[in-house]
This record gives C-alpha cells, sequence and structure tokens, in this order.
C-alpha cells in the first residue's frame, strides 16, 4: 500500500544520505592525513566546516574559532571585538611545535606554561620592559610592534597601535627546527639564484609541503649568516597566515664542506599563478579572478603595514592552492623598507610599479 511504499522510500532516503555522509567523512579524512591542516571546529563568523589552513581562535571569547579569510576581514560579532588576542593555528592542533588538546588552549593554560619564557632582545612597546617575559603578542596591523601579557591585561595602545589592531599570541621559539631526516624530498618544482624548491613530505605529520632548499660552503662566517638567516626567517614566519606563504620551520644538514639549510613551508598544489594562467587561465570565472586579486592585494596590504617591500611580485611568485586561494611567496627577498634608503632593484621588469619610473 501507499504507506509501505512511503516507508520503503524514506528507508532508502535514509540509506543514501548515510552513504553520503560516509564519503564526505572519508574525503575530509583523507585530506587531513595528506596535508594536515584540516581543522575540524567551526568558523563563528561565516559558519564554515571544517576550518581549512589557517585556523585563528580566540582567547578573549570562549569557543570562538575564525577561519582565515574572516580573520583577515577582521569581522566582530556579538561580543567579539577585532582587538582581541588570537592563538594561530598553521598545523592542526599544533601551537609553537607542540600538540595541544583545544581546551588546553586557554589564556589562563597558556600563562601557566610560558610564565618563565624569556623573549631575548625584544622590548615591549607598551611599557618598554626588555625583555618581555612569559606570553608575548604581536600586533598583525604594526611593524615590529610587541606587547608583554600585563600591558595586553591593562589593555595599553601606545605609538600607531589601536585597541582594534588583532593581537596574536607568540612563544619564544617561533621557528620550529625539524629534524632533516623527517623532511622526505620528492621532486624539484623549480629553482632560482636563491636556491631550488622542491616538493616533500613532513613525515611525522604526514604533511604534504614545500621546501627550499639553500647550500652554503662552510666559512669562519657561517655562524653569523646562521643567526641572519634564522632571524629573518622568524620574522617572515610571523608575517605568514592567510594570504602570505607559511613558514612552518627550517631543517640543516652537513654535506662535506657545504651546509644545506631548507625551509619548509606549506604546499600549495596548483603552483605559481603563471602555471594557473597558462593552463586554466580561459576557464577561470570573473569571480575566481576577483577572489584572487583581493588575496594578493590583502597579502600585500599586510606587508606593507609593517613597513616591508616584497620587491618582486610577479605571478610567478604568486602560489595557488586546490581551492584558489592565491597566496604571496618567494619571501626570502622581503626587505624593512627605509624611505631614506635606496631600495636595490630585483623585480621583473614588466611587473616593476609605476614609482621606479618616476624616480620616485
Amino acid at each position: 500500500n501507499d504507506n509501505d511504499d512511503d516507508d520503503e522510500d524514506t528507508s532508502q532516503n535514509n540509506i543514501l544520505m548515510r552513504m553520503v555522509q560516509l564519503l564526505l567523512a572519508s574525503s575530509v579524512q583523507s585530506n587531513d592525513n595528506e596535508d594536515g591542516e584540516i581543522h575540524k571546529v567551526r568558523c563563528g563568523a561565516c559558519g564554515t566546516y571544517p576550518i581549512k589552513r589557517d585556523r585563528y581562535k580566540c582567547l578573549n571569547c570562549e569557543g570562538l574559532d575564525m577561519c582565515g579569510r574572516c580573520f583577515a576581514r577582521r569581522k566582530e560579532f556579538r561580543h567579539h571585538k577585532s582587538g582581541h588576542a588570537f592563538a594561530h593555528f598553521k598545523s592542526s592542533g599544533e601551537l609553537f611545535g607542540r600538540i595541544f588538546k583545544d581546551n588546553e588552549v586557554t589564556f589562563s593554560n597558556l600563562k601557566t606554561l610560558y610564565v618563565d619564557e624569556n623573549h631575548e632582545s625584544i622590548t615591549c612597546d607598551g611599557c618598554n620592559r626588555e625583555p618581555i617575559k612569559g606570553l608575548r603578542f604581536k600586533c598583525d596591523t604594526c611593524s615590529n610592534y610587541d606587547l608583554c601579557q600585563q600591558c595586553v591585561d591593562r589593555n595599553v595602545t601606545t605609538k600607531a597601535h589601536k585597541s582594534t589592531h588583532s593581537l596574536i599570541v607568540l612563544s619564544r621559539r617561533m621557528v620550529q627546527q625539524i629534524p632533516a631526516e623527517d623532511i622526505q624530498i620528492d621532486n624539484q618544482l623549480g629553482s632560482g639564484a636563491f636556491g631550488s624548491v622542491y616538493k616533500a613530505r613532513w613525515l611525522s605529520k604526514k604533511h604534504r609541503v614545500t621546501c627550499k632548499a639553500i647550500t652554503l660552503l662552510k666559512t669562519d662566517d657561517t655562524d653569523v649568516l646562521e643567526k641572519s638567516f634564522l632571524k629573518d626567517l622568524a620574522a617572515y614566519a610571523e608575517l605568514s597566515g592567510t594570504y602570505i606563504l607559511k613558514t612552518y620551520g627550517y631543517a640543516t644538514l652537513i654535506q662535506g664542506e657545504n651546509i644545506k639549510y631548507m625551509v619548509i613551508m606549506e604546499y600549495m598544489s596548483r603552483g605559481s599563478l603563471s602555471k594557473v594562467i597558462k593552463e586554466n587561465g580561459s576557464q577561470l570565472s570573473l569571480r575566481r579572478r576577483l577572489d584572487m586579486a583581493r588575496n594578493i592585494a590583502s597579502g600585500m596590504r599586510k606587508i606593507h603595514e609593517h613597513r616591508l617591500v616584497h620587491r618582486d611580485i610577479q605571478p610567478d611568485n604568486i602560489l595557488v592552492n586546490e581551492n584558489d586561494v592565491a597566496k604571496i611567496g618567494d619571501m626570502g627577498i622581503v626587505r624593512f623598507f627605509n624611505p631614506l634608503n635606496q631600495q636595490t632593484q630585483i623585480s621583473c621588469q614588466s611587473y616593476m610599479p609605476p614609482e621606479y619610473y618616476h624616480a620616485l
């Protein structure tokens, strides 16, 4: 009868829906194992689940996470304000190079865990204390602006810093040193004056990454060069995020008289913007193109807010992931901007900014 037919249809629909859910779950699990950048939490601003790539957990609001896109847009809602402090998860469940359970990432717990940390040579811009002890909070907008825990608790603002500027919590060990044997080098993706780039796997994380390898001859100046390299790398790691290629850490390998430095960065599966345009340019919708342009502009805004110049913005140095999100790469040639000093010209001439041709 009709009731039996309806029951059978309902049963079949339930079975079909369960099969779809299992397929979707297995797809997410597969991606999670492969790239390690799927965070199984929901964005409190746009509702996206799961959050992919960059996750920002608000330390002032209980149970609030944001995706990279909403964080970059400084979205505010309910009791959440853009000037709150955030923990930036670059990999799933990992912060400051260690694994955390989600309920462990709270203001009170992080304060206790890192109470004795000293941030050498870093001064609090709120109270001028040097070095900062305990947690350090870096303004995501201002250039080289850091606050100690006490100044954050008192909502201190000095210089150009505003209470609406987001803060990112940092530990002393900003750049993680990864054992060289934990990185499996695969095929070469490209090469240039600053080294060769390889597709690789971070074995212990089951994580696809990009490895930029630079080989130097060991000399008496090696220690000085290494300190300079690590200082620059820490600056780039702090800057990386939603629209700037993420830096996870570095590895070193001694090869006879040479030392190889390997910078471990996020893997962008679609390659450079040049490649995307060449292979699929005609198939990119206007909306996709505009989204990519906004991604690049957002990345450039952050670089310039931090008083840096990239010096080589061109399609070869823009990387695109599987979701067509564009990020600025090749941060190794970024330099701090000083308006009184001339900047070395590196850019490809076709992509030089107009001010270079007007001697500004």
